[in-house]
């Protein structure tokens, strides 16, 4: 049976700021939001697992994860909770790199970012990379530390995009980083990959 034991749910209350209400079934467990929102996350087979986010019993999104250990698959439920459960990520900010040049792109970022989570035309880890093609367009994409280039945006001629996806990149960092002091949990960059861009189909 798929259960989280009484250590994890205690780190999982902390690192969501409020006490939760779950139901464990066999292979399946039940969060409840509230009384219309609920989240299932079910074990399909030994490396396999299903999340959902259920409203008024309308399944809203569903991901499915596979070649997961059940370690693994903890740490993005508590990531996946925190992100549900805490406020929105604010884009308001990027109407101001629509027009906005490439000169002026870079301090931009620096002021509104922060230059760990971005790079323009030198790809680098686990950042948003932005690089420029010959016909004047840009791909967006990240790149994780064993080579493996996940594009976002191919061809913008527009740099809200990259503002959003290094922003919402900030955001999933910076739950990671309070999921490791909470729960105690060290990770490295290629179980933080594993658990923020790898295995969902």
């Amino acid at each position: 049976m798929f259960k989280l034991d009484e250590r994890y749910l205690k780190n999982l209350e902390e690192f969501l700021d409020k006490k939760i209400q779950l139901r464990e079934r066999e292979n399946k467990i039940e969060i409840y939001a509230d009384a219309e929102i609920q989240f299932i996350l079910r074990k399909k087979s030994e490396n396999s697992y299903v999340f959902q986010t259920i409203e008024r019993g309308q399944i809203l999104i569903e991901y499915e994860y596979n070649n997961l250990s059940e370690e693994n698959m903890k740490r993005i439920l508590a990531i996946n909770l925190k992100g549900l459960f805490g406020e929105s990520v604010d884009y308001s900010k990027a109407v101001n790199f629509k027009n906005i040049s490439l000169k002026d792109l870079e301090k931009s970022m620096n002021d509104l970012v922060g230059r760990e989570y971005y790079s323009i035309n030198h790809a680098e880890v686990l950042r948003i990379n932005l690089e420029q093609l010959e016909n004047g367009g840009f791909d967006i994409y990240l790149l994780l530390s064993d080579g493996e280039r996940i594009n976002l945006a191919e061809n913008i001629h527009s740099f809200s995009r990259f503002y959003n996806e290094a922003v919402t990149l900030k955001e999933d960092l910076n739950r990671v980083t309070i999921y490791q002091e909470i729960f105690n949990d060290k990770l490295v960059n290629s179980e933080i990959e594993e658990i923020l861009f790898k295995g969902i189909n």
